[in-house]
């Protein structure tokens, strides 16, 4: 049942971020498209804490259901890196 909510709020929020990056990839490009997402910033910064901590909770072994929603350990690895320092770039700019 839990895995069933989650797939489905998953499949709602691949459309938002799918805009969400393409707003930020613009606004490498123009600092004043970043203007953009200011509004969004904190259910982003929602979605990426919950990133970090299904992460870390698959990278203890915590859960079953983390170690198979989180199933590649390098790219995990290297998403915490990622998500942490976006973390650290949306506080700079909220």
């Amino acid at each position: 049942m839990f895995g069933q909510i989650v797939q489905h709020e998953a499949a709602k929020a691949l459309a938002f971020t799918d805009e969400v990056i393409d707003k930020i990839r613009k606004g490498l490009e123009n600092s004043d498209l970043l203007k953009e997402i200011q509004k969004d910033i904190p259910i982003i910064e929602k979605a990426l804490a919950c990133y970090k901590s299904d992460i870390g909770k698959a990278k203890r072994g915590e859960d079953e259901f983390y170690s198979k929603l989180v199933s590649d350990a390098q790219i995990a690895a290297s998403d915490f890196t990622n998500v942490e320092n976006a973390l650290e770039r949306l506080r700079q700019i909220s």
